[in-house]
Formats: C-alpha cells, sequence, structure tokens
C-alpha cells in the first residue's frame, strides 16, 4: 500500500500548468462574482441536485449537475474533472494530507462528483481532499479501520459497472488504477439493478459492494416479487480482485416492492448491516461474520429486524462508535438511536449529490441467539424476540432439527450504549416450553457481564455496557422429558421379509436413581401399524436420570430371535448398544433428560411344515417307484404346492387337500399322516395343518393285479364244458392248469377259473407279463384247438378279453357191414351182449318168485 501511494504522489506532483491557471481563474472569478459568505467549508449547493434513482443513468444529468455547482460555489474541481481522463491528477494547486476522524459524532458523505465530506458531531460539513476527476456517478464509499482504506467506485454501464478508486489520505487524492467490473454478465452475477453501496470490513479491510435487484415470478394476480441485495468483493491484493460473494433475501411479496435504496456497513467483528430503504420505512438485515465468510456466491443466511418509519429515499447508512445510526438523503442526513430507531435529529441539510454515507467507528451491537441442548420432538422449534420496551426490535424461529447453537438469531443489531433491551423465547408451532428447562447468559466480547447477566426462565434484560462491543444473549434449553421407543419387528417363517408387528404388547418400568422420573403411561402398551410403542418419561432437573426396564409379552406361534436397546445423548449420538438376551427384555441403566432410550424386539413366525413321503408296493410285477408319483397339497381357496417323495414345505397352517399324480396300473392303498408322536386325521384327504405344527402324511400305492377272461364255444356258438386249459405265465417253471369251473356261483368256484358258468373262463390275480393260453382238454365230444392264445399283462392293460374260443365235433366210426372182420366182429360181440342180458333177467326173475313164496 505505501509503495503505490508513493507513485501517486509522485504522478500528482506533476501538475498541468494549463489546469493550474484555468483553476486560478476560475478562483478569481469565483470570488469576484459571488460574496465570500458562500464559499464557506467549501460546500455544494445542496438545492442544485437530488439523488440519483435506481435504475436511472445519472451520467449527463450528475455531470450537468455537478458542473453548475462548481461554477456556484467555487469548486472548479468538478469543472475541470469533467474534461480530464480517467486517473489523472487532481487539479487542485495544493495538495495536503488529510485526517479520516474515527470517534463518536464523526461520519462521511461522498457526492457523485467524487467530493468526500466530512460531518461532525456539531453538523458542521467539510470537504476532504479534492474530487475525483472524470467521475459523474461516484458511490460506495467505504473507510477501513482507522480511517485507511478509503474506496468508492464510479458507476457506468447503467449503474452496473464499477470502476474503482482509492484515496491516498496522504495527499487527500483520489485515484485509480483501472480496475474494473461488470456485475451484468453472466460470470459476475448477472446483476440487472443499480449499485448503490459500498464498505470497508472494519474486521480485514477488505471492501465489499452491492445493490438490490428484484425479480417476478408468475402472472396477473399471483405474481411473486422477490428481492434480493447482491454482494461483491474487491480485494486489490488478490487474484482476482473482484469476486461474486452471493445474495441476502429482503423482500418477497405479492405487492410491488417499489423503489429501493440503501447502504451497507460494517462493525468491528466484521458483521454486515445492509439497510433497505422503502419509502420512507427502514429494515436491517443483519449477516454474521462467519455467514459472510463462508458465502460462495448463493443465498448467506442473514437475520433481518423490524421495519422503522425513519427517512425517505434513503441513500446512504453510517453508524458510529456511540450506537447511533445516521441516514442520508441526498442533502439530509438524519440521526437516530439504535437499535429501534428512535430519538430522531437532523444532522445537516447542508449535502448535495450526496450519494453514499459512511464511518469508520464501530458500534456496540447486540445479538439474540438459540441454543439447543436436544428437542423431545424433532420438530419442536422457539421463537425469539428482542424488544426495547414495548417496540419489537427483530424475531426469529429456529428451523430443522439440529442441536448446538442455531442458525436462526436476532441481530447483531447496532445499539446505543446504557440502553436496556428486553429478551423472550415461546414455543413454536406447538412445542411445549414446560418440557425443557430454559436457561439464558449474556456476555461481552465472549466474556460473562458484571455484573452477570444470566438466570432461568424464558425472558430477561440486558443493559448495554459503556464499554466492549458485542452483546451476545444466548438462550439455552435443555429437555426435561426422556423417550423411550420400542419397536416390534416380525420376520415371515424364513427368517425374512422384516415387516412390523402391530398388536404386540410391549412393556416399559421407569424407577428413578437420581431425582424424580415419571413415565407417561405408565403400563404396557401395544404396538400400532408401525410397530412403534413410546413412552415419555418426564424429570424433574435436567441432571437427573432412572433406569428402565423394556420387555415383550410372547405370542403363540412365534419365536423371539434377536432384540437390542440403544441410548442416544441429546447431541443425536448413539451409545453402545444392550444386547436383549430373551422376549423378558432387559433393565437400561441410565437414561437422562433428553436422551432417547429406542429398543426392537424381534420375533420370527415360528414354521408350520407339510411332508409328503411316497411308498411303492410292486407285488404283481409293476415297474414304477417313488419319483414316478407326483405328490400335492392343494390349502384351500390356494394353488397346489408340489412335493417330491420326503420333501418338506413350510406352509401357513390351514387345511389341505393331500393328493397325487396316479400312475397307470397302481392305486392308492393308504394315507396316513402323522404330528410328532399323533396322527393327524385324515377325511376324504384332507388335513389340518395346525400353527407350529409339522405334519407328515405317507401316501402307499401298489400295483394291481391283471385277469384274463375266455370262453369255450362249439361252431354254432354254443357254451361247451369241461376244456381244461394250460396258462404259460411271465415267470418260467409257473405254467398252470385251468379247469372250467360250473358252481352256483363265483365263491364255490375253487380252482383258478373263477367263472361259474360252463364254457366260460377268467383267471385273476395275474403278476404283469407276457402271457400263452393253450387248450389242453377239449369238452367231451370236441376236438382240442392246439392254438396258444398270447396276451400280455401292463398297467395300461390290466384286464384282457380274449376272443371266443370254438372247438369242432369230433367225427364217429364207420362199421363194415359185409364181408369185412370188423363188421363181423361188432355184430357177434352185440349177440353175446343180449343173450347175456337176457340171462341175467331170467335169473334176476327166479329170485323174486322164491322171495315171495318163502
Amino acid at each position: 500500500m505505501s509503495g503505490s501511494r508513493s507513485g501517486r504522489r509522485s504522478s500528482r506532483r506533476k501538475l498541468n500548468r494549463k489546469s493550474v491557471l484555468g483553476a486560478l481563474l476560475g478562483l478569481t472569478l469565483t470570488l469576484g462574482m459571488f460574496p465570500s459568505s458562500m464559499a464557506v467549508a467549501n460546500m455544494e449547493d445542496e438545492s442544485a441536485s437530488t439523488a440519483p434513482s435506481l435504475g436511472e443513468s445519472p451520467e449527463a444529468s450528475e455531470s450537468a449537475t455537478a458542473d453548475q455547482n462548481a461554477m456556484a460555489t467555487g469548486d472548479t474541481d468538478h469543472a475541470e474533472d469533467s474534461s480530464t481522463s480517467e486517473g489523472s491528477v487532481s487539479s487542485r494547486s495544493t495538495q495536503a494530507a488529510v485526517t479520516i476522524q474515527c470517534t463518536s459524532g464523526y461520519f462521511y458523505s461522498v457526492s457523485s462528483s467524487g467530493q468526500l465530506r466530512q460531518i461532525g458531531p456539531t453538523g458542521t460539513v467539510t470537504n476532504i481532499g479534492s474530487s475525483a476527476s472524470g467521475v459523474s456517478s461516484f458511490n460506495g464509499v467505504g473507510i477501513g479501520s482507522g480511517g485507511e482504506p478509503v474506496y468508492a467506485y464510479e458507476r457506468t454501464n447503467n449503474l452496473r459497472t464499477v470502476t474503482m478508486y482509492e484515496l491516498d489520505v496522504s495527499t487527500g487524492s483520489w485515484s485509480t488504477a483501472g480496475d474494473t467490473y461488470n456485475t451484468s454478465s453472466q460470470a459476475n452475477g448477472s446483476y440487472s439493478g443499480s449499485l448503490v453501496a459500498g464498505a470497508v470490513n472494519l474486521n480485514n479491510g477488505k471492501y465489499m459492494f452491492g445493490g438490490f435487484q428484484t425479480t417476478t415470478g408468475g402472472q396477473g394476480t399471483n405474481t411473486n416479487y422477490t428481492q434480493v441485495f447482491k454482494i461483491w468483493q474487491y480485494d486489490p491484493s488478490a487474484s482476482p480482485k473482484f469476486s461474486y460473494k452471493g445474495y441476502v433475501s429482503t423482500y418477497s411479496g405479492r405487492q410491488e416492492p417499489g423503489a429501493t435504496n440503501g447502504d451497507m456497513a460494517f462493525d468491528a467483528g466484521g458483521n454486515l448491516f445492509i439497510v433497505r430503504g422503502s419509502g420512507s420505512e427502514t429494515t436491517v438485515f443483519s449477516v454474521t461474520a462467519a455467514n459472510l465468510a463462508t458465502a460462495t456466491g448463493g443465498s448467506i443466511p442473514s437475520s433481518g429486524s423490524s421495519s422503522f418509519d425513519t427517512a425517505e429515499n434513503v441513500n446512504g447508512v453510517a453508524f458510529d462508535a456511540s450506537g447511533k445510526a445516521y441516514l442520508g438523503a441526498s442533502s439530509t442526513v438524519q440521526s437516530f438511536d439504535m437499535p429501534s430507531w428512535s430519538n430522531k435529529s437532523t444532522v445537516t441539510s447542508a449535502l448535495s449529490s450526496s450519494t453514499d454515507l459512511a464511518s469508520c467507528s464501530s458500534p456496540a451491537t447486540i445479538t439474540l441467539e438459540k441454543v439447543i441442548n436436544g428437542r423431545v420432538s424433532a420438530s419442536d422449534q422457539f421463537s425469539l424476540t428482542l424488544s426495547d420496551g414495548a417496540t419489537t426490535l427483530g424475531t426469529s424461529t429456529t428451523t430443522g432439527s439440529s442441536n448446538g447453537l442455531q442458525d436462526d438469531r436476532v441481530g447483531p443489531q447496532p445499539t446505543v450504549r446504557g440502553k436496556t433491551l428486553a429478551f423472550s423465547e415461546a414455543g413454536a408451532s406447538g412445542t411445549d416450553l414446560t418440557n425443557y428447562a430454559t436457561t439464558y447468559q449474556c456476555t461481552i466480547d465472549g466474556k460473562a457481564m458484571s455484573p452477570a447477566v444470566s438466570g432461568s426462565g424464558t425472558s430477561g434484560t440486558v443493559t448495554i455496557p459503556t464499554s466492549g462491543q458485542a452483546v451476545v444473549c444466548q438462550f439455552t434449553n435443555s429437555p426435561l422429558i426422556a423417550q423411550v421407543n420400542i419397536t416390534k419387528t416380525v420376520l415371515d417363517r424364513n427368517g425374512a421379509n422384516a415387516q412390523p408387528g402391530e398388536g404386540w404388547t410391549m412393556g416399559s418400568t421407569t424407577t428413578a436413581t437420581k431425582g424424580t422420573a415419571a413415565q407417561s403411561p405408565s403400563g404396557a402398551q401395544q404396538t400400532g401399524s408401525t410397530g412403534i410403542a413410546s413412552w415419555t418419561v418426564t424429570f424433574d432437573k435436567v441432571d437427573s436420570a432412572a433406569q428402565v426396564a423394556v420387555s415383550e409379552t410372547q405370542k403363540p406361534g412365534y419365536v423371539f430371535v434377536s432384540g437390542q436397546c440403544t441410548v442416544t445423548d441429546n447431541n443425536g449420538t448413539p451409545g453402545q448398544s444392550i444386547s436383549l438376551p430373551s422376549a423378558s427384555g432387559v433393565t437400561v441403566p441410565q437414561l437422562k433428560p433428553g436422551e432417547r432410550l429406542d429398543c426392537d424386539f424381534t420375533n420370527q413366525e415360528q414354521s408350520s411344515t407339510l411332508t409328503l413321503t411316497k411308498v411303492v408296493t410292486n407285488a404283481f410285477g409293476g415297474t414304477a417307484s417313488i419319483n414316478d408319483f407326483l405328490l400335492n397339497a392343494t390349502p384351500t381357496g390356494g394353488q397346489a404346492l408340489g412335493f417330491s417323495s420326503g420333501e418338506t414345505k413350510v406352509v401357513e397352517p390351514g387345511t389341505y387337500l393331500v393328493g397325487e399324480t396316479l400312475q397307470p396300473g397302481y392305486e392308492q392303498e393308504s394315507l396316513v399322516c402323522t404330528a410328532g408322536a399323533g396322527d393327524v386325521p385324515v377325511t376324504d384327504s384332507t388335513i389340518q395343518v395346525g400353527v407350529a405344527q409339522d405334519v407328515v402324511c405317507t401316501l402307499t400305492n401298489r400295483d394291481k393285479p391283471g385277469s384274463v377272461t375266455w370262453s369255450k364255444v362249439d361252431e354254432q356258438g354254443s357254451l361247451l364244458a369241461g376244456a381244461v386249459w394250460t396258462l404259460a405265465g411271465p415267470d418260467e417253471g409257473t405254467d398252470v392248469d385251468i379247469e372250467d369251473c360250473v358252481a352256483a356261483s363265483a365263491a364255490a368256484c375253487t380252482g383258478l377259473d373263477k367263472d361259474p358258468a360252463a364254457g366260460l373262463f377268467k383267471a385273476e390275480g395275474l403278476s404283469w407279463g407276457d402271457y400263452i393260453l393253450t387248450e389242453k382238454t377239449a369238452p367231451p365230444g370236441y376236438q382240442r384247438t392246439g392254438q396258444n392264445f398270447e396276451f400280455a399283462i401292463t398297467g395300461d392293460a390290466l384286464e384282457i378279453s380274449l376272443e371266443e374260443i370254438a372247438n369242432e365235433q369230433q367225427t364217429g366210426v364207420i362199421l363194415p357191414l359185409t364181408g369185412g372182420l370188423g363188421r363181423d366182429a361188432f355184430l357177434l360181440g352185440g349177440t353175446v351182449l343180449l343173450l347175456l342180458a337176457a340171462g341175467a333177467l331170467v335169473i334176476r326173475q327166479r329170485r323174486a318168485r322164491r322171495v315171495q313164496q318163502g
């Protein structure tokens, strides 16, 4: 800084001879034309100009006005500035160091033509140094702590481009290094308003500037107006020198905000005050140094004060060390006692074309903050109010669910010393403050005040001391309530698909170990649809404590799986977890105010199972195995469940129809079901599976025997009795003879033929396989067929019916009647027989007579 100022001093010594002569001539004319009284304090005529309005390009109007003022007052500097290039050396014939006063009652104004003016405690206005050369829309004056640096800017491009100027206090001259910045470009903030403010941070010497911007959304009656104050920083030692910091929201509503002007200022702590003037209404938006330091081009948190009726068309603000505020509106400056903008007084009306105010002294400030050591409910919020008597200075309501120091605060607000202010808090959105222990404490510059300002309760007062800068009062809320939550989780039979357990009875019993503790409700509760049962424990003091025993009542058909309890402190930090050994729960040794006890009981539905087993008996040569049968169980109203033999499935308790897909040639011999050592009744293949019951069903199937039927008939189709057959089966050496059964019923047939009718045959109980049937003996008088009748018994063909088997009658013997030995023999034999018969008859008759005679 010293090197650059030395260079500016050297350049300013190179006075243009023509400029000096012009200045002397102008001074001579001025002294000759006007009385000497008009040149007192070298002040510009306040009636010659008014402050520029927003959005108006002031180059031509302000330049002309400044020239007229220069001629009227003898201020030839501005008249010459209009014809010199930017950054040229001041045309004053003498250059001298200037002193910037940073004590109470002193503040500064800058005119559109670049003239810095000092306003003293009595309202005296004094020009400081020379005016800037070649400017016509000078604004944004800011003064650093101790009086340096002093910055301002010239506005062009519809008041959206700045060219930075710095006052060299060793010479009283403004100069520029040509640092120019267009705020309307997209890369620089897309600004569409008018730049109206500037200030030097009294904490770090950085210069910031800005202005208001209004945007609209919606249409017609739904039009919404939003206004923000955009902020940029200028640091000549940085790269880049300019940076966009972000914006502060200052208005939102249906009503158009109208013409808005204002200014900005800093305190010694680096807190920023944005003063918004709309008509005669003034509002202060405070930005903490911490929030400003972390701004990166987006929304910057702020705290808005109440609005006060102050002065019309405010375009400048300055604060002094006594806590007074000075509002400038063109030629007039009025003072107020902060923070209620009271005791209004006109300081001066002798300023013309004043565009901005500044000071380098810092007022005391008051800030009301909130510390939350835990929320009873995550939605609990708190409203803060700062008051000056009956006047509300500002309010703020907390948001979010975080603990600790809240971002929502009132202030900081500048304040006069010796002022007694009141502060209070209330529950917002239904928050019950009786659930909290509330204390407050006020500090000055981070240290306890003397006498101490602290206590219990929701309200207090503080008197701003005569020394020190930042008064901070904090409400601290600590919950007197602890929360107990038991969550019931139910798993399905497979140990998956976790669901909230509704309708479970959960227990919590609280016993105080320090102080008092009352649990509400006092007894067990049933879980709702979310599976949660909750209790609150109210303590008498913040250091009280209790132990809590949690448990559950087990439901039939369920088994306890696992559980744990965790205590979370009032900062949201979970503590050590305690495992639950069983449904009887556990006793948590310590629960304190503001903490939350969360316990989870997990139960699994006990499994009901069904097992289907297949048994196959192949007594007649069947070839099927257990894997050839498809088993199933169908729940009432549900879909069939398929089983392989011996498979076990987890099933819902209920009624099931047990079945299978039969194989040809087989029949179900039995269906037997058991559960443990007991039998499960089976009715028409239907069983009942109970809760937590393991049912095993055995389905036994056997192969069915085959049969064959046939008949013996003559050539006319009449049945013939007396045939004997031989049946050769699949097993070698098992041939059997089948004789024709002629009886009154099948039961009377004791042989292999089970058909009692003569000539009809039926052989039963045949194993599966190939057979050959042959006629062994033909019916009497008939010839044997001599054919083989083949057939096969299979699962698909168990009952075989052969076609009728016909026999031909045997042919008779032909006897020779002449010649031939055969015929004579027959005739001779016949004669002998007849003789023998006759003799026998005679003997019988004689015996009969003897009997009669005797």
